[in-house]
């Protein structure tokens, strides 16, 4: 995929006048945008960067040694002549686009470049677990590509992206182009006793298309700023589920959910960024 020119602008422009205030002017740098392959790269940093989740995607050769900069020690992690930005960081500096990155370390509020939305930000190198005993697919297991979805029944964005985006999906879906795997993400607190509901609900019936159903009138609700309640999750649960009981307290659906929850942060989201 190429890179967003805009976004590397900001991001270049604003690594740069940090590395200048660190040195009091001293040392100025200008990047050029370039594009380069995992393979590309040295074998010795290709091993070092095997074990990534997230692929770098943003880093810079130089020959010069600038390892002592505060900013350049903050953000990347240095392999010779390689500095690569340090994991932990790619979610918040693609996702945030650098937003407010001085006021975190130096105190002074940096402009906000005009940088469009980008929503693919990161390449995952290893790719979430799907355990089709633990996990709701929607498609086929046999599909050409899967979308993994982290979600909330209390987030608006899910909510806007079933009401908008998952209709299209799922006609793909039913020729085996695309799969919908749903995951859990708690963000909001009150929402994990209905996801436990709705966890206990796939294990006791592995019925994929069920909790779909009842995702899009939960989220049908939100959209339109109604939370959904316990009480009404478990009159649809019940109507779904039938004469099938099911118990939401057991340890395996406390297992999925953290499991779900684990992979998500592994993957570089975080709850405020999901919120």
């Amino acid at each position: 995929m190429p890179p967003t020119e805009s976004l590397f602008l900001a991001i270049s422009k604003n690594i740069s006048r940090s590395i200048a205030y660190d040195t009091n002017g001293d040392v100025n740098v200008t990047f050029s945008l370039c594009i380069i392959s995992f393979r590309d790269l040295s074998e010795e940093v290709r091993n070092v960067l095997a074990n990534r989740t997230i692929f770098p995607v943003f880093g810079f050769y130089l020959e010069d040694n600038l390892g002592g900069i505060e900013t350049i020690k903050r953000l990347f992690n240095i392999y010779g002549n390689y500095f690569i930005i340090r994991e932990e960081l790619v979610p918040h500096i693609y996702i945030d686009y650098m937003r407010d990155l001085y006021i975190r370390y130096r105190g002074v509020r940096i402009p906000i470049y005009n940088v469009p939305k980008v929503f693919i930000l990161a390449e995952i190198v290893k790719p979430p677990q799907i355990y089709i005993n633990e996990t709701p697919v929607i498609g086929s297991l046999n599909s050409k590509y899967y979308m993994v979805i982290y979600e909330d029944v209390y987030c608006i964005a899910c909510a806007h992206f079933f009401n908008e985006t998952l209709p299209k999906l799922e006609k793909l879906a039913k020729n085996n182009t695309f799969a919908v795997i749903l995951k859990n993400f708690i963000v909001h607190e009150v929402a994990l006793s209905i996801h436990r509901n709705i966890t206990a609900l796939y294990l006791a019936t592995r019925n994929a298309t069920a909790v779909l159903e009842m995702l899009k009138i939960l989220y049908s609700k939100v959209i339109n700023d109604v939370k959904p309640t316990l009480e009404e999750v478990a009159e649809m649960i019940k109507s779904l589920a039938g004469h099938i009981s099911f118990n939401t307290s057991i340890e395996v659906v406390n297992k999925v959910i953290n499991k779900d929850i684990s992979e998500a942060k592994n993957m570089g989201f975080s709850e405020h960024q999901a919120s």
